[in-house]
């Protein structure tokens, strides 16, 4: 596997505190690769490792095949980042700022056909102009967003991109990061939005006390072999025990009306014959998938 980024065993500690610890994470390279956990769970700090603006304490860190921090140079022109929120002059117009921060990124700078694109990327076309002070707190996360992606990298760094946006503009920048993978880029966000995660990204690990307590494909990780079953009655209490007395049931729970049950999915018509044999009257059976919240609250939320 391809990888643009890539943690071995890394470890960051404040003091007594270890805010990283152990983490081993690949990111394959032409996906967007999302990075759950509660507050505290070491997403930035990850994310800052990764980009060299914090020394690990130990372990390694590799960015586009490059050691981190000793690479950092070399390898963060090819990198556009957002961590920890945007900070802008505020005197100046959201045009102006981009086009001080591409001459940092680049050598020659960027012009202005290039910060024209990136605002109407991230639907600031008609607020360029404007002086940043007066932005919203919305259209200030989706400057920096803009800033990110103006000198156009092979690896975008976002941390909680959708934070301070309204639903709009959470759609509008969930488009653009399909644009950006379907233009071979790489997108490494952090999120607690864990809907706009299963929505945005290919691959998550999901983070818990400085861990990967999970990881792979939103596919793999959501539609495990056991199937995840709602069945509708108004016995639930008598549907909750017959179901688990099946033993290719793994798991069964009771819900608003009626029971979910965890079980193989060839199994779902054993799952209704036991119900209706035991006396249940059963409305609707039907199958549903995992969320990433379930999976995330199952993982790491309960701890």
């Amino acid at each position: 596997m391809d990888t643009v980024a890539e943690t071995r065993d890394l470890v960051k500690s404040y003091g007594a505190t270890r805010a990283v610890d152990g983490l081993d994470l690949r990111v394959p390279r032409g996906s967007v690769f999302g990075l759950l956990g509660q507050n505290g769970a070491g997403k930035s700090t990850t994310l800052r490792c990764l980009l060299g603006l914090v020394k690990p304490s130990a372990g390694k860190v590799l960015l586009l095949g490059e050691a981190m921090p000793t690479r950092r140079l070399s390898v963060l022109s090819r990198v556009g980042a957002l961590i920890e929120g945007p900070a802008f002059y505020p005197y100046l117009s959201g045009a102006r700022n981009l086009l001080l921060l591409g001459r940092l990124a680049r050598p020659a700078g960027v012009d202005e056909a290039a910060v024209r694109r990136a605002l109407e990327r991230v639907g600031l076309a008609d607020r360029g102009g404007d002086p940043y002070r007066g932005y919203s707190t919305g259209m200030r996360q989706r400057l920096g967003i803009a800033a990110a992606i103006l000198h156009d990298p092979e690896l975008v760094v976002l941390d909680e991109p959708m934070s301070g946006l309204d639903p709009p503009a959470v759609v509008r920048i969930r488009q653009l990061i399909a644009e950006l993978r379907a233009e071979g880029k790489t997108v490494l966000l952090s999120s607690h939005m864990l809907h706009e995660v299963e929505l945005a990204c290919d691959e998550v690990a999901i983070i818990e006390g400085g861990r990967v307590v999970a990881a792979g494909s939103v596919a793999e990780l959501l539609h495990p072999e056991a199937a995840r079953v709602e069945v509708d009655t108004t016995e639930s209490e008598r549907a909750l025990e017959l179901a688990r007395a099946l033993p290719q049931v793994s798991r069964a729970e009771l819900r608003p009306g009626g029971i979910v049950v965890e079980l193989p999915a060839e199994e779902s018509a054993q799952l209704n014959r036991a119900l209706v044999g035991g006396g249940v009257p059963v409305s609707a059976l039907r199958p549903r998938a995992k969320t990433l919240e379930e999976l995330y609250h199952e993982l790491a939320g309960s701890s």
